[in-house]
């Protein structure tokens, strides 16, 4: 009786063993995200607005994974959009300040649903009489679902982001 409830045991240990081990074969690998963004814009730039040559950027959420990579991209997107000076001082001016306000989700490698919501807020200039340039929430919703890295499965929320708010504080049409 034993014997035969050793053999069991390792026959479940060793199929337990070849499922963890499926996602390092390549075989189940294939993950498919699906994302929306949604916007809600109380003041925006016109496209007739100048452009923003140098800017203040202040990121802030409260992972501290998320904050810098969040803002590594959103520098990357400023510099290829024109911005030449970009400061990490909440003195300067104008200042863009985005804040990760919500981010909820439950990660599990075979379906992740995350909502992320972002505020970002521009200021051209010191004491602007509380009325910000640009004052926009940006939500992403979405899922992933097949086997999806953690990594995969925030990067997707982020890029959203960074391209929404990119759009909000680089209009379409800027006048130099």
């Amino acid at each position: 009786m034993a014997k035969k409830f050793s053999n069991a045991l390792a026959v479940v240990l060793l199929l337990i063993g070849l499922v963890a081990a499926l996602p390092l074969t390549g075989v189940f690998t294939k993950a498919t995200c699906t994302w929306e963004t949604s916007t809600q814009t109380t003041t925006s730039l016109a496209p007739g607005d100048k452009a923003l040559t140098s800017l203040a950027l202040l990121v802030r959420s409260g992972d501290a994974a998320l904050t810098p990579a969040l803002r590594a991209d959103l520098i990357e997107g400023l510099k290829s959009r024109g911005v030449t000076d970009i400061a990490d001082n909440p003195v300067t001016w104008p200042r863009a300040d985005v804040t990760v306000t919500e981010v909820s989700g439950r990660y599990t490698p075979f379906y992740a649903p995350l909502t992320m919501r972002t505020r970002v807020i521009l200021d051209r200039k010191k004491g602007g009489g509380g009325v910000h340039a640009v004052d926009a929430t940006i939500e992403v919703t979405g899922r992933c679902t097949g086997l999806v890295g953690k990594d995969e499965w925030m990067a997707g929320p982020r890029r959203h982001v960074v391209a929404a708010v990119l759009d909000r504080l680089m209009p379409a049409t800027p006048a130099r």
